[in-house]
């Protein structure tokens, strides 16, 4: 039998937002999402398909959880939106 306890933490585990509605993802956390290599995530980056980190500097680089979240949600509509005629050529 399950203590009251248990099922308040349930309760509360379903509540929490993800890690996109908090606001920031570093790289570690996009590769995780994507289930893709450190290698291939900032090749990705760097040829625009995949969004660019909003903060950089030194030892922190960090993406918009809303952004990454749409990339996520449609992948193709993502790109078709953001890389720009020619940049893939």
């Amino acid at each position: 039998m399950k203590s009251e306890n248990q099922t308040n933490q349930k309760k509360q585990s379903k509540s929490l937002p993800t890690a996109w509605e908090q606001g920031w993802l570093d790289a570690e956390q996009c590769q995780m999402l994507r289930r893709c290599s450190h290698a291939h995530h900032h090749k990705t980056v760097r040829e625009g398909k995949f969004p660019a980190p909003a903060i950089r500097a030194p030892r922190y680089t960090r993406w918009r959880g809303s952004e990454v979240k749409a990339y996520l949600d449609d992948p193709q509509g993502w790109l078709e939106a953001n890389v720009k005629q020619g940049a893939s050529e």
